[in-house]
């Protein structure tokens, strides 16, 4: 009898551990430790004070500072912003279709529409802070005082994750347009705000 008790009083102590086919979780131990535990759905882990996300889908809206370089020498220093949705093929394997403005900031006031999809790699880091470099293919318009101007683009860069909701994307974009020589590059940098 002393015993059964005893054990009684030790579960209600320090909770119980229980397991199935699909995760597995451990209740606290008590308020100064916490052990670990994956939950499975929301692909987080959680663990001494600290939350990390790892492949969490979802959108964010970034701004931009641009520099830009066109095929005849025009350069600026502009402005850009846009919006992104990130959609996690597995843990680290991402896709990320993006549509930005940006205005070059040359004396001729060229704006862009730029319609982006990434493929990209995100590694996690223990503090919380991720780096995902990504590479992708796109399409744009670019307006001008005197017309337009369409084609096709590629772009690769970085995007380091400060902490579950902001991230620091750099990156640089060739966009080539319909007429022979015609082309623009960008360098930019963003700070994104994820939801």
């Amino acid at each position: 009898m002393n015993k059964l008790v005893l054990t009684m009083a030790l579960f209600s102590v320090f909770g119980v551990a229980h397991a199935d086919s699909n995760n597995w979780k451990v209740i606290d131990v008590s308020d100064e430790l916490r052990l670990t535990y994956k939950d499975k759905e929301t692909k987080e882990v959680k663990g001494f004070g600290e939350v990390v996300n790892q492949g969490k889908n979802g959108f964010d809206v970034f701004v931009s500072s641009v520099g830009s370089k066109t095929g005849q020498g025009d350069s600026g220093n502009g402005y850009g912003f846009g919006a992104s949705y990130t959609s996690y093929q597995n843990e680290h394997v991402f896709l990320q279709p993006s549509v930005q403005f940006v205005n070059m900031g040359n004396q001729y006031n060229d704006k862009m529409y730029l319609a982006n999809f990434d493929v990209g790699y995100t590694h996690y880091f223990n503090n919380g802070m991720t780096i995902s470099p990504k590479a992708g293919l796109g399409f744009f318009k670019a307006v001008y005082d005197d017309g337009s101007n369409y084609g096709g683009s590629y772009n690769f860069g970085v995007e380091v994750g400060l902490n579950k909701s902001l991230s620091v994307d750099v990156s640089r974009t060739h966009a080539f347009g319909q007429n022979s020589g015609s082309y623009v590059d960008l360098t930019s940098v963003s700070l994104k705000y994820k939801f």
